[in-house]
């Protein structure tokens, strides 16, 4: 983001991410998001750039629909559809979606799973608990859509790839800063930054290739109170 790397995820399973949740438990032991029999959950400890947790976290994503204690807990239950795609994937074939051919694969997912998934935010230091929710864009106010596509129109975007989240704080009021997830070309992303006045992600463009080619998702920040877009976000993935 803005030309650097803000953060790190590791997948559960791996040697970083083992290291991570031991600690992450050892400050929050009561949390019920854990779950060590789903090794590709994506763990991660860092600071952030985002006013919303200022302080370094632990971060760590579940790929599973929250219970209705942790909604209740957030204030989730304002939403009522939680697949992150909203689509039926089970009558399309998996080679036409991409959640399904990529995002359920990623993720360990069984092909009658719903395609939720959410993070718990531990703030180290207040030691405060927030939630982010992945939603689709049913869940989102058309009014916000239409600000976002008129900047980025879908035809700009890989179909099927978008999706969004919201983060719910510990007293479930929820921040105008939205996610929007989405695939497309490192050229689009480019134009869009210099349309915007953002930064693209990378630094220059075509001057991070081995970035560019790994990205699988871009994620743009979306503020709903000042109506303007804050940072754009470049996601490569490196497998070993």
């Amino acid at each position: 983001m803005d030309g650097a790397l803000h953060r790190i995820d590791y997948s559960q399973g791996s040697k970083e991410g083992q290291e991570i949740v031991v600690r992450m438990k050892a400050e929050f032991p009561d949390e019920t998001i854990y779950d060590d029999s789903k090794p590709k959950n994506v763990i991660s400890q860092y600071t952030s750039a985002r006013v919303d947790y200022p302080n370094e976290i632990f971060n760590y994503y579940n790929f599973r629909e929250p219970t209705g204690e942790e909604k209740t807990r957030f204030g989730l239950h304002i939403y009522d559809y939680l697949d992150a795609f909203g689509i039926d994937f089970s009558s399309m074939p998996a080679a036409a979606v991409y959640g399904d051919g990529v995002f359920r694969n990623l993720m360990g997912m069984t092909k009658d799973d719903i395609n939720s998934w959410f993070a718990f935010k531990f703030d180290r230091t207040t030691k405060e608990v927030k939630c982010k929710i992945v939603l689709p864009k049913s869940q989102i106010p058309n009014s916000i859509l239409e600000e976002i596509r008129v900047e980025l129109p879908d035809e700009f975007i890989v179909p099927n790839s978008t999706f969004f989240a919201r983060l719910h704080n510990a007293d479930k009021s929820v921040s105008p800063e939205i996610d929007v997830y989405f695939r497309t070309t490192g050229y689009v992303v480019h134009e869009f930054c210099n349309e915007t006045g953002l930064n693209y992600p990378y630094g220059d463009y075509k001057t991070s290739k081995d970035l560019e080619d790994k990205t699988f998702v871009w994620g743009l920040i979306y503020n709903a109170d000042t109506k303007k877009f804050k940072h754009i976000k470049g996601y490569a993935r490196h497998f070993r």
